[in-house]
């Protein structure tokens, strides 16, 4: 079914991320354009992409990410501070009514 342990590990970040923002406030999240860039065997991280859209009528705060694949997870935001690109931990990202929020390289991941 799946070609690689690879494919397997990003659905199962991609599941964790809907089903524990949903189950945990018990809102609606929605997902889309989700991907992983391929790492070298021997990477110590890797960052996710996706847009979470908050279809609900209530504020959803996003608090971490889950993943049993991975031995842990991190929201960040890439930062430049005096010329310099810097990740900063975000601890909450709330997310107004039928707001998006972009997770792309040079952005949140």
């Amino acid at each position: 079914m799946f070609r690689s342990n690879f494919q397997f590990r990003c659905l199962i970040l991609l599941l964790s991320l809907v089903f524990s923002n949903c189950w945990a406030q018990n809102t609606a999240l929605k997902i889309d354009n989700f991907w992983i860039q391929a790492a070298p065997p021997n990477a110590k991280s890797m960052a996710a992409y996706a847009t979470v859209e908050n279809v609900s009528d209530e504020i959803i705060t996003l608090l971490d990410a889950y993943s049993p694949a991975f031995e842990m997870t991190m929201i960040h935001k890439t930062v430049i501070i005096d010329g310099i690109a810097k990740m900063v931990h975000q601890e909450e990202n709330k997310l107004k009514p039928h707001a998006k929020l972009q997770f792309k390289p040079g952005g949140y991941h």
